[in-house]
């Protein structure tokens, strides 16, 4: 890269992160005409220029030289107090990147899996949605289990080839994130969450990443359906997770009533509201039934339950996840790596939250070892009236949707 496009890109990144030419010059200790120089391409850059320039605009060294590249397609953390704890979240990303771009140009890639997700089109998102979850579940074969985040979790790794991450973040920081990058996707999910929100969560993020919609990362804060690409993600994530012939099922078993809600939250380990908004945007209750099951909240249907263990479950949904997911198809790489001398015990040690030392004691113990590093009258019944007539008629799309759902 010559000079004059290697100030070009400089300038385009400082931009983007929403820094002075001022401001990178005092955090590089350098006058600020040195800056202007080098954007102009009248300076050249030092090797140990670039590298601090790199680490003040929050980028790789390779965003900067080849913009083409996977970190170089990765968006800039723009710099906000307000959205300091997401940056966080986008420079644990960013380096796994870099640890994906290492291994790939050592030819450790993960095994081939057929990508040929179905097309997305956003201007009908709803419909698009409706037919990538049907692809998804009959691709990803999820099975009912007592832990059905981890299913789905390992059916994206091993059926479609994105990896999943779970760590604990800041509790105020994004609930989910992902790299949507077909070269390298990877999903992201705060353990610092409730575990049915954590479900939806992770569906939601898979619709991201399923619909290639030009993105290369995101950062979700909230699930909230602002736009066709987050509603989007919600209508996949709910057609996925909570299939209607499910919910009818298990009504009709149980009766439309606080046990029969609170059957499927168990069988389908999803919280209270999503819920309460896919029956709205199945229109099986309309926008008052919503609002009302909204203003009951979920300590009148446990009210309303006689079951200590149906409770029990439901309770538990609600606790923190706070676990460690390590990505498995990168982690297997990185053994590879590290056996095959491109990487260090490190970044194995920074995905199992355990020390270096750890990592090389037991690796020399037993190569094999390295498989096993990885792995009272709330109202609640006449809420749900089937086929709502103010819900089945007069409601577009975008207001079923609109909203959080978790």
């Amino acid at each position: 890269m010559d000079a004059v496009s290697l100030g070009s890109r400089i300038k385009e990144l400082r931009e983007a992160a929403g820094i002075s030419g001022e401001q990178l010059a005092t955090e590089l200790d350098l006058d600020a005409t040195a800056i202007s120089k080098i954007e102009h391409g009248k300076r050249s850059v030092k090797t140990n220029e670039l590298a601090s320039i790199a680490l003040a605009l929050g980028v790789s060294p390779l965003a900067i030289l080849e913009p083409d590249s996977l970190l170089g397609r990765l968006p800039v953390a723009a710099r906000s107090e307000s959205e300091e704890l997401d940056e966080a979240v986008h420079r644990r990303l960013r380096a796994l990147a870099e640890l994906h771009t290492v291994l790939a140009d050592a030819g450790i890639q993960n095994p081939q899996i057929n990508r040929e997700w179905p097309s997305v089109d956003l201007g009908r998102w709803l419909t698009s949605a409706q037919a990538l979850a049907e692809w998804s579940a009959g691709h990803l074969q999820l099975t009912e289990t007592t832990d059905r985040f981890e299913a789905l979790a390992e059916a994206m790794e091993s059926q479609l080839g994105i990896d999943v991450l779970v760590e604990s973040a800041d509790s105020k920081s994004a609930m989910g994130a992902a790299i949507t990058d077909p070269e390298f996707s990877i999903v992201f999910i705060n353990s610092k969450q409730p575990r049915a929100r954590a479900m939806f969560t992770l569906a939601h993020e898979l619709g991201h990443v399923l619909s290639r919609d030009g993105v290369a990362l995101r950062i979700d804060r909230d699930l909230a359906g602002n736009n066709e690409r987050e509603r989007f993600a919600n209508a996949f994530a709910s057609e996925l997770l909570m299939p209607r012939n499910v919910i009818e099922s298990v009504l009709s078993e149980k009766g439309r009533n606080a046990e029969g809600f609170a059957a499927i939250m168990v069988r389908l380990q999803v919280s209270f509201e999503t819920l309460v908004y896919r029956l709205h945007n199945l229109r099986y209750i309309d926008a008052r039934g919503r609002d009302g099951f909204k203003s009951l909240g979920f300590g009148s249907l446990l009210s309303d339950l006689s079951d200590d263990a149906l409770r029990g479950e439901l309770l538990r949904l609600r606790t923190e996840m706070d676990v460690n997911r390590p990505p498995q198809l990168l982690l297997n790489r990185l053994l590879r790596g590290y056996f095959e001398g491109v990487v260090s015990a490190r970044p194995i040690a920074g995905l199992l939250n355990v020390s270096p030392e750890h990592v090389i004691d037991t690796l020399k113990q037993d190569v094999q070892a390295g498989s096993d590093l990885g792995r009272t009258g709330s109202g609640i019944e006449p809420l749900i009236q089937f086929n709502a007539p103010m819900a089945s008629t007069g409601t577009a799309p975008e207001e079923l949707f609109a909203g959080s759902p978790v």
